[in-house]
C-alpha cells in the first residue's frame, strides 16, 4: 500500500490517500485528531471514516435511479434499494500536484456513470484554515450532478448548529422537498438556511465550517462520531423534475468550496 500524502501548516496536519477515494484519512488540529480513522482500510466500509468527497451525487438517490431528458439511468444500489454518496469515495484518484501545503487530485468517471466527465479536488492548508475546492466537469454534453463532502468527526468534538429549515425524510429514508422546523437530535437529516455556520469545538479550539453549499446533511446517531456534510443541493435531486437540479456542461462546471477555519476561545 502506498503511503498517505501529507500537507501541513503551523496549525493543521492533513493526510490524504489517493488510492482510497482521494480522502483525507486523518487530520490534526494542533495535534488533536479531527476525524474517525480506519483500523483496516481494506475491510472497513469506505463510507464510514475520514473525510471523502461525494460526486457526482451526494446522499441517497431513491431506488438507485434518476431520469434526465426522458431517459432513466440506473446505478449500483450500494445502500439497497438506494444508491448513496456517489462513485468516487472507494476508487483511486490521480495526483495532479502535491506540495508541502497543497494537493490536487483528479477522478475520471467510468462506465458506472452514464455521462463523460471528471472531478477535481484541491486540498490546501494555511495558517488557520484547511481549504477544500471541489469541481465536477463535463467533457461531453449537459447533465445533472451534485457534489459534497462527508467528514466523520470524532465525538471528542462538540457540535453547534443553527438552521432555520430541515427537510422532511419520507418513509423510504430519502430527503423530500417538504420544509419543516428543525427537530432535536439525533439527526440523519438535511438542513438549509443557516443562521450561522456550523462549528465544532474541543479543549478551547474551535473549527468553523464555511461553505458556499446550499444544503447540509447532519448525522449524529453514532456513539463514536458525527457527520456534517455540505452539499451543492439536497439528496435525490438529479431528476429533471427536481426544483434543485443542477446541470453541468463543457463550459459550466459545478464548483464549491469548504473551509475548516480555526479559532480559539480567546479569539
Amino acid at each position: 500500500m502506498l503511503p498517505d500524502l501529507n500537507i501541513s501548516s503551523p496549525t493543521f496536519s492533513v493526510w490524504v490517500s489517493p488510492q482510497h477515494g482521494g480522502r483525507m484519512t486523518r487530520a490534526e488540529v494542533n495535534g488533536i485528531p479531527l476525524f474517525v480513522q480506519s483500523s483496516s482500510r481494506e475491510s472497513d466500509p469506505p463510507t464510514a471514516w475520514g473525510n471523502y468527497v461525494m460526486v457526482p451525487w451526494a446522499g441517497r438517490l431513491r431506488n438507485a435511479t434518476f431520469c434526465h431528458n426522458d431517459v432513466a439511468h440506473d446505478l449500483v444500489a450500494n445502500d439497497s434499494p438506494h444508491a448513496i454518496h456517489g462513485l468516487a469515495f472507494s476508487n483511486p484518484w490521480s495526483v495532479v500536484e502535491h506540495s508541502t501545503t497543497s494537493i490536487t487530485l483528479c477522478y475520471d468517471f467510468d462506465s458506472s456513470w452514464p455521462f463523460d466527465g471528471w472531478c477535481e479536488h484541491t486540498i490546501s492548508v494555511e495558517q488557520h484554515e484547511i481549504i477544500c475546492r471541489l469541481s465536477v466537469h463535463s467533457s461531453n454534453g449537459e447533465w445533472p450532478a451534485m457534489l459534497g463532502w462527508h467528514p466523520w468527526f470524532l465525538k471528542t468534538w462538540q457540535l453547534e448548529t443553527d438552521f432555520d429549515v430541515m427537510l422532511h425524510r419520507d418513509p423510504d429514508n430519502v430527503v423530500s422537498t417538504v420544509e419543516m422546523t428543525p427537530t432535536q437530535q439525533p439527526w440523519d437529516d438535511c438542513f438549509m438556511h443557516a443562521r450561522s455556520a456550523p462549528t465544532i469545538s474541543n479543549a478551547g479550539s474551535r473549527i468553523t465550517l464555511q461553505s458556499d453549499c446550499s444544503h447540509w446533511m447532519i448525522y449524529t446517531e453514532p456513539v463514536h462520531a458525527f457527520c456534517v456534510e455540505p452539499m451543492s443541493g439536497p439528496p435525490n435531486s438529479l431528476d429533471d423534475t427536481h426544483p434543485n437540479q443542477i446541470l453541468v456542461s463543457t463550459t459550466d462546471p459545478l464548483q464549491r468550496t469548504l473551509r475548516f477555519v480555526y479559532t480559539t476561545d480567546a479569539d
